[in-house]
């Protein structure tokens, strides 16, 4: 198949699969005769079924995965086959459960072949980056909601950690190759933030009486942590529009312990499932906030709270140019 058929291919099914009138039973028909047509019917059907099946067709996944490598530049069959499994990725029940599957979960294998599939349609290595970030974030996630379960956690965490380098490896591309200088400082600070949100998230889990497979798998994670944080540099700087200027002195980020109201800047992360303000190497619990903070996870931001022993209550904060709160008289 040439490019530019895969091209034409490509935008059809996404027209049909974006039609509202068309039925859930249509699309499974169009569906259907499109895999038939590249003879991979079975592995749709698998799709649809469920996990059962799907454990059947491990060989044909790794010869997708295989398809799948960023350097390959032809359009192979595979890569064809995926695509169609993504168009009606919103009407297969199955598929959608792929999505939500996590390390421990049978369809986890369907997951990660989609997300190959969605950085390899990345046009440039700043969208590389961010995706691979965006997975290594969620992988985090997993890892938050695996802690004191250990028959997941090694797994969890190594899943995590694979992640983590992956993105790395996206990151120093987009470093080397962009001039888009704002568009990489802001995955720098993404990526620094993942990094130390592990850390904490490995802290807690020692802390928690891990068995001792967990536990060398937390000391070799910790050796790739100081790894993966050596390209991690940017050699811009970014400022931050703020609407009101700050009255109160402003406290240095690496500050140990913060009381009473003060404006500084930190930068929100997550522990233990909740979204904290990390401020150098000390979080605070969060208290009040005047904005949904899960929006801002990852992000850098000046802030005036009242702080007390490791919480804050926020009453204003500024990100991304935007300011949020207002203080009181």
């Amino acid at each position: 198949m040439t490019s530019n058929q895969f091209e034409q291919l490509e935008n059809t099914l996404k027209t049909l699969g974006n039609r509202a009138d068309l039925s859930f039973s249509k699309k499974q028909v169009i569906r259907d005769k499109v895999f038939q047509a590249i003879g991979q019917v079975e592995l749709a059907d698998a799709i649809v079924e469920g996990e059962s099946k799907a454990k059947a067709l491990f060989v044909s996944i790794k010869s997708l995965q295989k398809a799948l490598i960023p350097h390959r530049l032809s359009f192979s069959m595979p890569v064809t086959m995926v695509t169609m499994l993504i168009v009606f990725l919103g009407s297969l029940v199955t598929g959608v459960a792929a999505q939500g599957a996590g390390p421990s979960d049978t369809l986890f294998w369907a997951k990660k072949v989609l997300e190959k599939v969605e950085i390899a349609f990345a046009t440039n290595p700043i969208s590389k980056a961010k995706v691979t970030i965006d997975i290594a974030t969620e992988r985090l996630k997993y890892l938050e909601g695996s802690v004191g379960e250990e028959q997941t956690l090694s797994k969890v965490l190594r899943e995590s950690q694979v992640a983590l380098v992956s993105a790395k490896a996206a990151l120093k591309k987009a470093q080397e190759n962009n001039q888009n200088t704002s568009g990489v400082e802001e995955l720098v600070n993404r990526f620094s933030a993942l990094l130390n949100d592990q850390r904490t998230l490995l802290t807690n889990i020692e802390q928690g009486g891990a068995g001792d497979e967990v536990k060398k798998t937390v000391v070799a994670i910790r050796e790739a942590l100081k790894e993966a944080e050596k390209p991690v540099k940017s050699d811009t700087t970014t400022s931050t529009s703020v609407a009101a200027k700050p009255v109160e002195a402003t406290v240095p980020a690496e500050s140990p312990t913060l009381s009473g109201r003060l404006t500084t800047t930190g930068r929100f992360g997550t522990s233990s499932g909740q979204v904290v303000l990390f401020v150098g190497s000390k979080f605070y619990q969060i208290i009040s906030a005047p904005t949904a903070l899960s929006q801002l996870v990852g992000s850098t931001v000046m802030l005036t709270g009242e702080f007390a022993g490791d919480q804050v209550n926020i009453l204003q904060l500024s990100a991304n140019g935007i300011v949020y709160g207002n203080l009181p008289q």
